[in-house]
């Protein structure tokens, strides 16, 4: 295990006469600093685990794949249109998690029909998403970004969520999309059980899967979740269109 502090990370630790430093890929890396830290262009691209405990964030310097974990003791992860894979994740919350905005994505390899979480978000807020596939088992590469275009019949949450499975077809997912409330405008806080809907984008704006939803607003993050999504990419949360199944707080 290496564990570092500093703010350009282990590029402040490590330097030779030569232009090649080359570290284990089966290592455990730590940053713990006090000020904002990047990850550095000598973390491997295959590591073992990464642990996040810097309250001021760190921010990845280049794609990594993480055999193991990826753990939150203290701060976010910023990935700075990176791609991060990582077989699993823990210690995430709604002040530390993966910062995606951009194009950067966090990508779980294999994900079943048990429900994991994707704890994401931008910059301001925490926006995770939960995933439960009773389809083929496949990987998913999420994202989410800051959107402000109003929901045409209502209100909405002023993000946009990007999901891709691995190999196209064959995923039949429960996707639940959670939320902090600073991401909310007006009209939508006003009534979340008559705001809230999951709406796909593509060539039209429908609503997502089928069935009836289920809903928390009782404590944030907020969730709303619907089963037989079969097609993925740009999902909202809001009124953009008719409702057709009314929220359930579960």
């Amino acid at each position: 295990t290496l564990i570092t502090a500093r703010p350009n990370g282990l590029n402040g630790n490590l330097t030779n006469t030569d232009t090649m430093i080359t570290l284990s890929p089966y290592a455990n890396f730590i940053y713990a600093g006090a000020v904002p830290q990047v990850t550095g262009t000598l973390l491997p691209a295959n590591i073992h685990r990464l642990t996040v405990n810097n309250n001021a964030g760190v921010t990845l310097s280049d794609t990594v794949s993480i055999s193991d974990t990826l753990f939150f003791s203290a701060g976010k992860l910023t990935l700075a249109g990176n791609v991060l894979i990582a077989k699993g994740v823990s210690g995430s919350s709604s002040t530390k998690y993966v910062v995606t905005s951009g194009i950067g994505t966090l990508t779980i390899p294999s994900i079943g029909a048990a429900e994991v979480l994707l704890p994401i978000g931008t910059a301001s807020a925490y926006a995770p998403v939960w995933i439960a596939n009773t389809g083929t088992v496949d990987a998913f590469s999420v994202g989410v970004v800051p959107d402000t275009i109003a929901a045409k019949l209502g209100g909405r949450v002023k993000a946009k969520w990007n999901i891709v499975e691995g190999v196209s077809g064959g995923s039949n997912c429960t996707l639940k999309f959670g939320w902090m409330s600073v991401l909310e405008d007006s009209i939508f806080t006003v009534n979340r059980a008559a705001n809230a809907g999951i709406f796909q984008f593509g060539t039209d704006t429908s609503e997502g899967g089928t069935g009836a939803y289920t809903s928390q607003f009782v404590s944030e993050p907020f969730t709303i979740s619907r089963r037989g999504i079969k097609s993925f990419g740009s999902f909202a949360v809001g009124k953009f269109g008719v409702i057709t199944s009314v929220g359930k707080i579960d």
